[in-house]
């Protein structure tokens, strides 16, 4: 058998991948939660993938840290092409004051670090694919969540006045662009910064997701002092320390320039479309 292995492949990402990948039946998604990723009738599905599996090319959608131990699964099925997702997080969250945020860049620079290496050692042509805030999904958890908040409570906290620059990035279209370089043979650059069509204030990004909420809905202004003092409070309460770095970065900007992508990938996202 000879095919794409999608790494991952109880993503929300697949869906949007599958629309852009051979519809033959030559696709394998490799998951260890089988359930959550229905098979098409292109797809074959697999929790582990048999031995005779020829993997010419590979896209990982899982978290870029646990690929290292697929190595050895890749090599002995014949990759030679790979491309990897990241998080544009490994910037952003690099400097946070919090150690949970510092921990998940420092992961995903060791994983992006280590699939570098095993790739340049293997022989394996490698692209890695930094998107910035992803939605565009039930479980997105960004657009998704705000949009859950604003269901069951009709208001959304807004600490400041919410300027921060966003850039948010829709599934699909980081689905699409990831399929334009897994299909090419090699991209000319190792790494890209993919982002969406628009930025946009965070004020802004609430306004938009509040305009697909049916009923009434309110921002509201708070103080940003009783969230870092509950996190101050409950200092091993993941929840509260979530709340407070949330709070924290609302007057940060986030943005990144995708024009490399563009030009090598054709990465064409759209504007913000929370809701679709």
């Amino acid at each position: 058998m000879t095919g794409v292995a999608v790494l991952g492949g109880s993503s929300p990402l697949v869906p949007y991948l599958l629309e852009h990948l051979p519809q033959d039946g030559s696709v394998t998604l490799v998951s260890r939660r089988l359930a959550a990723a229905p098979p098409t009738a292109a797809t074959t599905t697999y929790a582990d993938a048999p031995a005779d599996l020829d993997v010419a090319r590979a896209v990982s959608l899982m978290p870029v840290w646990e690929l290292p131990a697929y190595f050895d699964w890749l090599a002995e099925r014949g990759c030679r092409r790979l491309v990897v997702l990241s998080s544009t997080s490994r910037f952003t969250k690099t400097a946070s004051a919090r150690a949970h945020d510092r921990d998940l860049a420092a992961r995903l620079a060791g994983g992006e670090d280590a699939v570098e290496a095993w790739a340049a050692d293997a022989g394996v042509a490698l692209t890695i694919l930094r998107p910035t805030m992803v939605y565009g999904g039930p479980a997105d958890g960004n657009v998704s969540e705000l949009t859950r908040v604003l269901r069951r409570f009709r208001v959304v906290p807004l600490v400041g006045s919410g300027s921060g620059l966003r850039q948010p990035v829709h599934m699909g279209d980081v689905a699409a662009t990831a399929a334009r370089a897994l299909l090419a043979d090699r991209t000319p650059r190792t790494a890209y910064d993919i982002s969406g069509g628009e930025v946009l204030a965070y004020r802004r990004l609430v306004d938009r997701i509040r305009g697909t909420v049916p009923g009434p809905t309110l921002v509201v202004r708070v103080p940003g002092w009783p969230f870092r003092l509950l996190e101050r409070t409950l200092p091993r309460s993941r929840k509260a320390s979530l709340a407070a770095g949330m709070v924290d970065r609302m007057g940060t900007d986030m943005v990144f320039d995708h024009s490399a992508a563009a030009a090598d990938l054709g990465h064409q996202p759209r504007a913000f479309t929370p809701g679709v």
